[in-house]
């Protein structure tokens, strides 16, 4: 095996077993969340109760913001106690919703009255007056799945299964619960055949070079029988053999190109 080609000889155990994607996890930054927590006692930023209803909107939301990185949801008041909402990704561009509009500048009326209740994509939120509207109308909010193990995922499903249906919203979310848990165990299986493939096309990789190697060591194997058990006399008579005509030859070349068209005419 080459001196430069490495094969791992194993995986992280995390990225394998660890790396089941659970609930959206929801985490809001800005100068207005620490504002908020600095307050003696601490209240609730001007972005509340901010969650997705079901596994659906969920999807809705993942397919919708793929590859735009955390939002950030502005606040402003263009005129006294009309308030408008704007929503950008990580580049800065307005989010589009799902008519392909631009959510920039959207009217919803005095939040110093009435909160608004907005949803981008499933995202579902509470909109209040900002403390300060002037310095502090912006937050960041970054939106990743938590990540599991499959046995923390069966447990799961098995606690929601032991409870009695007593309701309509006990069977909602008994049936979110299945399937947030089947998406889970797919997810799970299609990491194991990832893996799977990865160890072997390593396994490929190692068979491959190992049959190089072992031609490459029948090749010097016959190289080195060639050395040492040849006819010296008879190597030597070669060696002379061919030593002799090379000299003539040198000797034949520098004869006939000093050879000029004079001299062919003398």
């Amino acid at each position: 095996m080459g001196s430069d080609l490495f094969v791992p000889s194993n995986d992280s155990g995390e990225a394998l077993f660890e790396s089941i994607e659970g609930p959206l996890q929801i985490e809001m930054t800005g100068q207005a969340v620490f504002n908020a927590a600095q307050q003696s006692p601490p209240v609730e930023p001007f972005v509340r109760n901010s969650e997705f209803a079901t596994v659906a909107a969920e999807n809705s939301f993942k397919e919708a913001t793929k590859g735009l990185g955390e939002l950030t949801i502005r606040v402003t008041e263009p005129t006294p106690d009309n308030f408008e909402y704007s929503v950008f990704d990580s580049s800065g561009q307005p989010l589009k919703d799902s008519g392909g509009n631009n959510i920039e500048n959207i009217p919803v009326g005095d939040l110093a009255v009435t909160p608004a209740q907005i949803n981008i994509h499933g995202l579902s939120m509470e909109l209040h007056e900002p403390a300060d509207i002037a310095s502090a109308n912006e937050i960041k909010i970054s939106v990743t799945p938590e990540k599991m193990n499959v046995l923390d995922a069966a447990s799961a499903l098995a606690d929601v299964l032991e409870k009695p249906i007593e309701n309509d919203q006990m069977r909602t979310e008994r049936d979110e619960a299945v399937a947030r848990a089947l998406e889970q165990f797919k997810m799970s299986a299609e990491n194991t055949t990832e893996f799977q493939t990865v160890v072997g096309s390593r396994l490929s990789t190692l068979e491959n070079v190992t049959s190089s190697n072992q031609d490459f060591k029948l090749f010097t194997e016959s190289a080195i029988s060639t050395i040492e058990d040849a006819d010296l006399s008879r190597v030597i008579s070669e060696f002379t053999l061919e030593q002799t005509t090379l000299q003539a030859a040198q000797a034949t070349f520098g004869r006939v190109s000093s050879l000029s068209l004079f001299n062919y005419l003398n």
